[in-house]
């Protein structure tokens, strides 16, 4: 895959996070990629840093300013919060911006 390729899967990903999906499987519909592939892919996606890394065993990501869903205490509501200062996502953190800005160029 190229990186542009690797922008769309990632952007495809954090769109499922957003929207209380599960990102592996909305990548693999999307982009009709086979489970492994899927996966091999989405490794790509977070070796290049256009995904936030995960802690080995685990689904969540591993420390550092990246969403997750969030619910409220008092009902069902869902929304995208920062993994570390809890500001609704995309928080201000210099690193957040930096890595928006790195997903979202466009590349000739």
């Amino acid at each position: 895959m190229t990186d542009v390729d690797l922008r769309q899967l990632a952007v495809a990903y954090l769109t499922a996070v957003h929207d209380h999906q599960p990102p592996t499987r909305a990548v693999q519909e999307e982009f009709g990629f086979t489970r492994s592939d899927t996966g091999r892919y989405i490794r790509a996606a977070r070796d290049a840093g256009l995904l936030p890394p995960i802690t080995k065993g685990q689904a969540t990501p591993a420390e550092g300013h990246w969403p997750r869903s969030a619910k409220l205490l008092n009902n069902r509501d869902m929304w995208v919060v920062c993994l570390t200062c809890h500001q609704p996502w995309p928080c201000p953190a210099p690193d957040t911006l930096h890595w928006i800005d790195t997903i979202t160029r466009e590349h000739p």
